[in-house]
């Protein structure tokens, strides 16, 4: 029997199959690490960490490490119901599933030559769960964490926020000595369009669109981004609303102007987003802003040199907020929302101003060495965090301080809210979120040696 399984935590669950997979997802999250297993071929393995859970495209864990023998090896973790599940959800065509290290289910239903995927597998009959997931464990860190004062431990996710946002410029310069400043800050703004749900097809979607001439983006950029989007339906439909079936009509007979070559279909990701987040509303706010010359680089960085960093910060707000797009009332081609809705909230502007903005001007203040480093600096430490993240809520419960007024306090800013996925990621999920190999850890809690 495994380790974790005690007759008195037995429950027989009635919830349909999809509830087993959340539940056993947030059972397997919260393991208490080292773990005994057996597989179903009957042999022992040791989790020494569940992983990170992804909540991208991909494994439900990635990096999980396990001993097995002598070996320690380390790899993704696909999660289901029934073994089966790996075929019906289509992941043996998906090259994201290749390195799968445990197949964890609920049901064996597999019936197939050669056998389940997955270096393991592990049965977790869905009676051994319990009623409601337990929290992630905390991390030995836990103890720096809790004891540190206020003020230092701000300062150290502020310097590594700013590491992070280094990184990033680093990136925007590469770009910039390749293709220019324009370009590479363009890049960048259409990568945050996108979310991470969507950032290769709007990554795809800019390099189409910069195949246009400079005359053709400035006069038709609307045009050109939905034809290339492949998300402008059938003008001959009559699906939609009059206002809507309009826009669908003129669109087409501008795009039909350019008299573009075929491109392949991109493929557009809506799991897991709000429908104020679909893709054809951040297309419709990007049209808006290429043919209000608000994405131009050069205006930006004039505007940043002129107004103090907290104007700056209300002027990216007015700018981005895009309120008289027909988009305001849609969520999608056939679904009109019954109140309007900005395209660019407060919230999307703060992450779009850290994701792209503040690495560009970073980046052009290196490559041009002007010196306004103390500004960016200023303005970076302004932005507040408006959004949930799940990567900061799991750092937090591994560093054993979530649901504290110390928590509460390092969410606040974008400054630390950076610093803390910096961390997370840089030392977290490296050691695969095992302590024992965290480089980090073993600074703050040397080990002693014979």
């Amino acid at each position: 029997m495994n380790e974790y399984m005690n007759p008195d935590r037995l429950n027989m669950i009635s919830e349909p199959q999809a509830v087993y997979e959340s539940r056993l997802q947030h059972f397997w999250n919260s393991l208490n690490c080292p773990l005994t297993f057996d597989t179903t071929s009957g042999e022992k393995i040791q989790i020494l960490s569940p992983g990170i859970w992804n909540f991208e495209k991909g494994p439900d864990f990635l990096n999980a490490k396990i001993r097995s023998g002598s070996a320690i090896l380390t790899g993704s973790v696909e999660i289901h119901y029934a073994s089966m599940d790996w075929k019906r959800h289509a992941h043996h065509k998906d090259p994201l599933y290749e390195d799968l290290l445990l197949h964890i289910f609920c049901h064996d239903d597999w019936r197939e030559s050669p056998g389940s995927p997955g270096r393991f597998q592990i049965l977790i009959p869905d009676t051994s769960l319990a009623p409601s997931a337990e929290k992630l464990r905390a991390g030995d860190c836990s103890f720096f964490f809790n004891r540190s004062n206020l003020r230092n431990l701000e300062n150290f996710f502020v310097d590594a926020g700013w590491e992070r946002m280094e990184e990033k410029a680093r990136m925007q310069m590469e770009y910039a000595l390749k293709h220019g400043m324009d370009y590479a800050f363009l890049n960048a703004v259409f990568a945050a369009f996108g979310y991470k749900t969507n950032k290769d097809a709007f990554q795809e979607l800019f390099r189409r669109f910069m195949k246009y001439s400079e005359a053709e983006r400035r006069q038709y950029p609307d045009a050109i981004l939905w034809g290339e989007s492949t998300l402008l339906p059938d003008k001959t439909l009559k699906a939609y609303d009059d206002e809507m079936h309009e826009f669908i009509v003129n669109t087409w007979s501008r795009w039909g102007l350019l008299r573009p070559a075929q491109a392949g279909e991109l493929k557009w990701n809506r799991s897991s987003l709000r429908p104020l987040n679909f893709p054809e509303r951040r297309i419709a706010a990007l049209a808006a802003l290429l043919q209000n010359d608000a994405l131009s680089f050069k205006n930006i960085e004039e505007h940043f040199l002129r107004l103090e960093p907290d104007a700056f910060l209300l002027y990216l707000g007015e700018i981005f907020k895009s309120g008289k797009s027909l988009w305001c009332h849609y969520v999608s081609f056939n679904t009109r929302r019954k109140t309007p809705a900005l395209l660019c909230g407060n919230s999307f502007v703060h992450e779009l101003t850290v994701n792209a903005i503040i690495p560009s001007l970073l980046a052009f203040d290196k490559l041009r060495k002007t010196e306004h480093l103390a500004k960016i600096r200023s303005l970076w430490r302004l932005i507040p965090q408006d959004q949930d993240n799940r990567i900061i809520a799991n750092a937090l419960h591994k560093w054993g301080i979530a649901d504290t007024k110390l928590s509460s306090h390092l969410k606040k800013r974008a400054a630390t809210s950076q610093g803390i996925i910096q961390i997370y990621r840089k030392y977290c999920e490296t050691a695969c979120t095992d302590c024992n190999a965290c480089i980090l850890n073993q600074s703050l809690f040397p080990r002693k040696t014979i």
